[in-house]
């Protein structure tokens, strides 16, 4: 219509014309027709029945051999709602997303068992090895089984080894299970339009043509969209995930170190999932359907096309278990603490440095350390390290934290275009707090945050996966710069 114009049977019910430039020009009889009120509600309910028996079974001569012995019954109930306004897609910017909900059970025996080996020998404090088992019956995955063995050997009073290898399982949750439809958009490439400038084969044209009867896509059809509606389901049949842990480490906690009391924890890990549950997107789905070339298949049930342009009209999507995944690396954490008395002055001093060191982190192959994928879970750091100070004075606690990780390669944009290796600017963001126990039951904290207001930066794949041309997980407190906070707590 032209400006001005009633849209007469095309105006929504109770339509407000609004007049979008300039300050202040929204009244608000303008702001209520754009307010959609929405809600939603989630219900998690768990029953538990437990008990367990414990106690010493017999003296050993390094000490007694100790077990524990149990059983657990728990029901887990999840109910995800929303109104109408959500279900149907009716806020701007918000995908439609649908009710969903579902139960699961679980039925557990377990034991455990520590049994001492040596005691008070030279080099060998205490030798000592734990098992443990665990057989859980699932409503959703069935029986699985699960185990622990681990060895401590305190070579010292202030030295002390210790490894564990663990066999872990993670069963779906009831939104993997059940999820029901949520609505999405998905970038995707449509084997029965144009593309790269050539039409499809005469086998595929001829396929597309048996899903859309009266469509010639021989010569070549136009791509309209790069993204398709999709639909996001759960998956009943799925199984369990499956790990693989080892740990293997030391404390060292000497009484003779020469200023104050250090404690250090070094320690190597090795996890290896398997059967991950992971989404299989849009992209998926469309190139199974369209390598089966049958209209019966699973993957062409859910591939569906308009009728009418021959374009894809939405595909709906599931999870399956095929993920692998693999972690290896070292944390280390050091504490140091120094009475200040004891030099003449008043208070105490505690220093923490938490370090890790990733050595690899594998995805389906893929080693990812050391890049930046500007997603959630994206930050695939080589190290990274925390550093904490805090000073006790009477009634004060003064705490500073510096958080710093390292320069990060651009997986995408990286020798790309030309030889250029574009990397993301490090991470490093300063907090300072004080605490004021103003009684035994009333306190007083004052926090701020990225003390000295760095901004977080742009980046090249910030842009292409992100929706603020940065990484909003690895520099969040960049996004809202300084900030500023005051709590109280009381006990009464």
């Amino acid at each position: 219509p032209t400006t001005g114009a009633s849209l007469g049977v095309n105006a929504l019910p109770g339509c407000v014309p609004l007049d979008i430039f300039g300050e202040g020009t929204l009244t608000a009889e303008m702001v209520n027709f754009l307010t959609v009120p929405t809600f939603s509600t989630t219900d998690i309910e768990e029953s538990r029945i437990a008990g367990f028996v414990r106690g010493n079974i017999m003296e050993l001569p390094a000490g007694p051999l100790a077990a524990v012995v149990g059983f657990e019954w728990r029901e887990s109930r999840a109910e995800f709602r929303v109104d109408n306004e959500q279900r149907t897609g009716n806020i701007y910017g918000f995908n439609a997303v649908q009710d969903q909900g579902g139960t699961i059970s679980v039925s557990e025996l377990y034991g455990e068992l520590s049994l001492p080996l040596v005691r008070d020998l030279p080099f060998a404090k205490y030798i000592g090895v734990d098992l443990g088992y665990r057989y859980s019956d699932y409503s959703s995955v069935g029986g699985l089984d699960t185990y622990k063995i681990g060895l401590e050997w305190e070579a010292l009073d202030w030295l002390k080894f210790r490894t564990v290898y663990n066999s872990a399982v993670r069963a779906p949750s009831v939104f993997e299970l059940y999820q029901n439809g949520d609505q999405g958009f998905a970038t995707f490439i449509d084997p029965c339009m144009i593309q790269g400038g050539q039409a499809p084969s005469a086998q595929i044209a001829a396929f597309c043509a048996l899903q859309t009867p009266g469509i010639d896509y021989s010569t070549g059809l136009t791509q309209n969209n790069t993204q398709t509606e999709a639909f996001a389901f759960g998956n009943p049949n799925l199984k369990p995930e499956s790990a693989k842990t080892f740990t293997i480490g030391a404390v060292f906690q000497p009484d003779f170190f020469p200023i104050g009391n250090l404690r250090a924890t070094v320690d190597y890990y090795d996890i290896e999932i398997t059967d991950i549950i992971a989404s299989l997107g849009v992209g998926y789905w469309i190139e199974q359907c369209y390598d089966s070339l049958s209209l019966t298949s699973a993957a062409c049930q859910r591939v569906q096309r308009d009728t009418v342009t021959g374009q894809m009209d939405f595909v709906n999507t599931s999870r399956t278990n095929g993920g692998f995944y693999r972690t290896k690396g070292v944390d280390t954490q050091i504490d140091w603490s120094l009475n200040l008395e004891d030099y003449g002055m008043p208070g105490r001093l505690r220093v923490n440095e938490l370090f890790t060191y990733v050595d690899e982190l594998n995805f389906d192959g893929d080693d990812t350390v050391g890049y930046g994928y500007s997603s959630i879970g994206g930050a695939n750091f080589d190290w990274k390290s925390v550093l904490s100070v805090t000073y006790d004075i009477a009634d004060w606690t003064i705490f500073a934290r510096w958080s710093h990780t390292p320069k990060l390669k651009d997986p995408v944009f990286t020798n790309a275009f030309d030889d250029t290796e574009y990397e993301m600017p490090a991470a490093s963001y300063v907090d300072l707090s004080a605490r004021w126990n103003v009684t035994d039951d009333f306190q007083l904290t004052a926090f701020i945050g990225n003390l000295f207001d760095k901004e977080a930066p742009q980046t090249p794949i910030g842009v292409y996966n992100g929706q603020a041309n940065t990484d909003t997980q690895l520099y969040y407190p960049g996004l809202l710069g300084r900030t500023f906070s005051i709590s109280a707590r009381a006990r009464f």
